[in-house]
Formats: C-alpha cells, structure tokens, sequence
C-alpha cells in the first residue's frame, strides 16, 4: 500500500505507529492521510523537498508482469508463447 502511495513501506508502518501513539485507534486509521498530508505539504516548499524524498519509496524496481499462463511454464520457457503468438499473426 505504500509504494502505491509514494511512502516506503518503512514509513507507512512508522507512521501507523507514531499516529497511533498520538491520537489514539484514531491516528491509526488516519496516519497513512496524515502522512501523505506532511509529505505533500514538505514537497511543495524547495526547503523541505528533501524531507519529502525521504518519505518516498526510493528506487522503483523494474518488476515485469507475467501472463496467465508463465506460472505453468518453466522459466526458460516463460516468453515463447509471446514469440510464438508474434509469429502466428
């Protein structure tokens, strides 16, 4: 939920604990609001952009969605059914 977000994953859980320690069962349900509240009012001021940046979620991985039908398949073979499908058309 949090990389959706722009929050690393660390800081959503941070934020549930502190929040929650504030305010309550209250700040745990609102402290990933709370949280993206503080983070977009740090990223429009040049001065605390860099408090922002640390609440983000870092360097995004390239993660490749699979089709249906690659968990069947073994790994060398994930692909062919693309090149065999290209090649059909």
């Amino acid at each position: 939920m949090g990389q959706a977000l722009g929050l690393s994953t660390f800081v959503a859980f941070l934020s549930l604990v502190v929040w929650g320690w504030i305010f309550g069962a209250a700040g745990m349900l609102l402290s990933v609001l709370l949280t993206m509240t503080l983070k977009i009012a740090f990223d429009s001021h040049p001065q605390t952009r860099w408090i922002a940046h640390l609440l983000g979620p870092g360097k995004q991985r390239n993660v490749q969605m699979r089709r249906p039908g690659d968990a069947r398949r073994p790994p060398w073979k994930r692909g062919e059914g693309a090149k065999r499908e290209k090649s059909d058309a």
